[in-house]
């Protein structure tokens, strides 16, 4: 059979096409490869079912063809047009279509796993199609439908899927560095409901682009711009934002833990308020979170007031020997009349910078401090820290009797908060005396919550 032959059976209709795959399964010779000119065939070429797998047929016009679950495993395609062509269910697998032409193609449930799509473009329909670890860098899917697509691991570098909709799609791993999914005039992108864990997106453009529902946690957003972009309820466990702009950005329900910022992380007019409601803008995600929990949430509101009444930070470097110092404490404030919550941290290790950051969290919340300055120069460390900013912090040292009084003290005498020194002898006598310790720094913080409330008379409000 010559490639005459071939191209007399593929277009005599749906008995040609019968025989074709008869001799193909029989391992009979047949052309493989064919070159196909059906752009304007009427009726349009039907080639449903066919099995084409492994032909080559680079630039064919195929538009308008009928491709319906065809078999075309590792077939040659580059170049080829398939313009309004049908090919639901087909078998693309490892399939090249590099520089193909699919302006209206439908390719719903069809399966592209490893198919090379790079240079493709067109709106093609790829609703529900499998197209995991598949090269579609540098493709032109404007306006093209991915919804309920599987994409992992793809490769969509530098493709342009602007207003495309990949509503629910399986990103996970799949890399868009420098992709292009912008606003496309009245039509947003939409990646709602997608799945984009661990994808890479360093330096895409999502300008205006729809991600509600999404997960992005592990995502590399690095560079990436999200101008206006809608985040609501997405979810962001470790997502990298370095770099990345997030102005006007909707971020109501979202869920963000561990982001990756830094400096050059543009976070202005986020807003929290739901799509019904006015505007409420805050220029920091990881606050937009918190403050819409705080204003919707009245439980939590009195969780704040209870935590920061209620919290007592120890500082100290216990060892072993003095370890009953430290258990005392904890234990004798929490049966004392105020029912304290105390925090301890234990300075047997060397400081750092997240420790820092960990310490002067904790004494944000806390009502007042407890140190116990023997032997701690990690905690003079962090008092210098603490101190001199916390103008409202009660800060009450101990020091056990016999011991030196730690250089640069007299640097934290002149803070009103920063309590008169303390002498002990041993854990059971300080116990003893706990009302005695803890007095000063309980009235002063009562005196600072109530100067607060002076100045803000609707503190005291229901």
């Amino acid at each position: 059979m010559d490639e005459s032959d071939a191209l007399s059976l593929l277009t005599s209709g749906e008995a040609g096409v019968a025989e074709w795959n008869r001799l193909r399964a029989s391992g009979a010779a047949v052309p493989l490869e064919v070159h196909l000119e059906a752009g304007w065939s009427e009726p349009p070429l039907d080639l449903r079912g066919a099995d084409l797998g492994g032909c080559r047929l680079s630039g064919s016009v195929l538009d308008h063809c009928d491709l319906t679950a065809a078999y075309l495993f590792q077939a040659d395609l580059r170049g080829a047009s398939l313009r309004g062509a049908k090919a639901n269910g087909a078998n693309l697998r490892g399939a090249d279509l590099t520089g193909a032409v699919l302006e209206n193609t439908l390719l719903e449930h069809a399966q592209l796993t490893e198919a090379r799509l790079s240079g493709a473009w067109g709106a093609a329909r790829f609703g529900h199609a499998i197209l995991d670890r598949a090269d579609l860098s540098r493709s032109r899917f404007d306006g093209a439908d991915f919804s309920g697509a599987s994409l992992v691991d793809a490769d969509l570098a530098e493709a342009s899927l602007s207003g495309a909709h990949l509503i629910g799609a399986d990103l996970r791993g799949a890399d868009l560095t420098g992709a292009s999914l912008p606003r496309r005039g009245p039509w947003r992108t939409r990646l709602d409901q997608a799945s984009l864990t661990g994808a890479r997106l360093v330096g895409a453009d999502l300008t205006g682009a729809s991600l509600v529902g999404a997960s992005l946690n592990g995502a590399d957003l690095e560079g990436a711009t999200l101008t206006g972009a809608i985040l609501s309820e997405a979810r962001m466990l470790g997502t990298r934002l370095q770099g990345a702009d997030l102005t006007g950005c909707a971020v109501y329900g979202i869920s963000a833990w561990d982001l990756g910022l830094d400096d050059a992380t543009v976070q202005r007019e986020l807003n929290i308020a739901r799509p019904d409601e006015s505007p409420i803008t805050v220029d920091d995600v990881q606050v937009a979170q918190f403050l819409y929990l705080l204003m919707n949430n009245a439980r939590l509101r009195n969780v704040i007031d209870t935590i920061t009444s209620k919290v007592v930070l120890i500082l100290g470097r216990f060892t072993d020997d003095r370890k009953q110092v430290l258990d005392g404490l904890r234990d004798a404030l929490r049966r004392s009349e105020h029912d304290f919550v105390p925090i301890v941290f234990d300075f047997a290790k060397p400081v750092s910078r997240t420790t820092a950051e960990t310490v002067a969290t904790l004494a944000g919340i806390a009502r007042f401090v407890i140190a116990d300055l023997t032997d701690a120069r990690s905690v003079l460390q962090e008092l210098r820290e603490i101190v001199p900013s916390s103008p409202s912090l009660p800060v009450q040292p101990l020091l056990l009797g016999g011991a030196e009084e730690p250089p640069m003290l007299d640097s934290f005498r002149r803070y009103p908060w920063f309590l008169p020194m303390i002498s002990y002898e041993q854990a059971d006598e300080l116990m003893g005396r706990l009302g005695e310790v803890i007095a000063p720094a309980v009235s002063l913080s009562a005196e600072f919550r109530s100067e607060g409330r002076a100045q803000d008379p609707e503190a005291d409000r229901g």
